[in-house]
């Protein structure tokens, strides 16, 4: 028989050599696995997310926002297409965007085989 650290996930879910009793256990652990993966890669992909709409949102309704002496100065250069923070912001939106296009595509690879089990779809 192959030793533990040989024997492959697949054949301790399937009960592998050892027998029932070890592979379910280790279906269990492979299950515990796949749900931490599945929850630190929707932590990963979301937060960067939130932030980006968050900062996007403000650059968006920078014209908008209450008058404050603060938001005068932020808006400013918010406003001004041609001033250097409107146009840093923009660059740092869009490449911040491709990454994390990025990192979701490479945490899920067949994202595309999904689009048609969509409800409405």
């Amino acid at each position: 028989t192959a030793p533990p650290h040989l024997t492959s996930p697949a054949d301790l879910a399937s009960g592998g050599e050892r027998g029932g009793e070890f592979g379910r256990g280790a279906e269990a652990r492979v299950r515990a696995t796949r749900r931490a993966v599945a929850r630190l890669q929707q932590t990963t992909l979301l937060a960067p997310l939130l932030v980006l709409t968050a900062l996007a949102l403000l650059a968006a309704l920078a014209p908008v926002l209450p008058e404050a002496e603060w938001v005068a100065r932020v808006r400013g250069h918010l406003v001004d297409g041609e001033s250097r923070v409107s146009r840093a912001i923009r660059v740092t939106l869009t490449i911040a965007l491709m990454q994390w296009a990025q990192q979701f595509i490479s945490f899920f690879p067949r994202w595309y085989h999904a689009l048609p089990l969509l409800p409405g779809a």
